[in-house]
């Protein structure tokens, strides 16, 4: 038995009742065992319950899979490398980008591509019009998770050609990480 439930194994009705009666639990918009501890890949996995083969959760749904955020956010925001010439069109439970992914971009996580969380930072720090004091937070809890520093994030821009909104993301994540570098020791 897996160990995501969704409407795929079950009736949705069946998957209420059983949460109802303390059987299950809902992750998202799936299901898990109750004595299931929810982590990365069950999150993972309810997401990619419910999505196509080829998206790829980013940004604030990527957050979500890494326990960066509290609840799933909505829309899911998904993505599609645009080398596979797709165009999905955004709906009012779903937006879709088009985006150029590396190979080091990507975990597979519970069965789901998810940028990687140095990726998906970035990712934040470059789409907000408004980046506010949660967002610097959930960068900050990204960089925890994923173990990186402001000067991998550095790095990591620096590499990409023609990259929109360059300037306002080192900017952003100057702010939300500046705090985390480690101290120098002589």
């Amino acid at each position: 038995m897996p160990t995501v439930l969704s409407g795929a194994e079950l009736p949705e009705q069946e998957l209420i009742s059983a949460t109802l009666d303390g059987e299950l639990q809902r992750v998202g918009d799936a299901f898990c065992p109750i004595d299931t501890v929810v982590g990365v890949s069950q999150r993972a996995a309810s997401v990619a319950a419910c999505a196509p083969d080829w998206a790829i959760a980013e940004r604030l749904t990527a957050a979500w899979i890494y326990g960066a955020i509290p609840g799933l956010p909505r829309p899911l925001q998904l993505s599609v490398d645009s080398r596979i010439r797709l165009h999905p069109i955004s709906t009012r439970f779903v937006v879709y980008r088009e985006v150029v992914v590396d190979e080091g971009d990507l975990a597979v996580i519970g069965g789901m591509p998810v940028t990687t969380a140095l990726r998906t930072a970035i990712d934040l720090a470059r789409s907000f019009a408004h980046f506010s004091r949660r967002h610097e937070d959930i960068v900050s809890r990204l960089a925890a998770v994923g173990e990186f520093s402001l000067a991998e994030c550095v790095d990591a821009i620096d590499a990409r050609i023609n990259l929109p909104n360059k300037h306002a993301a080192l900017q952003r994540l100057t702010r939300s990480l500046a705090d985390r570098q480690p101290a120098f020791t002589r």
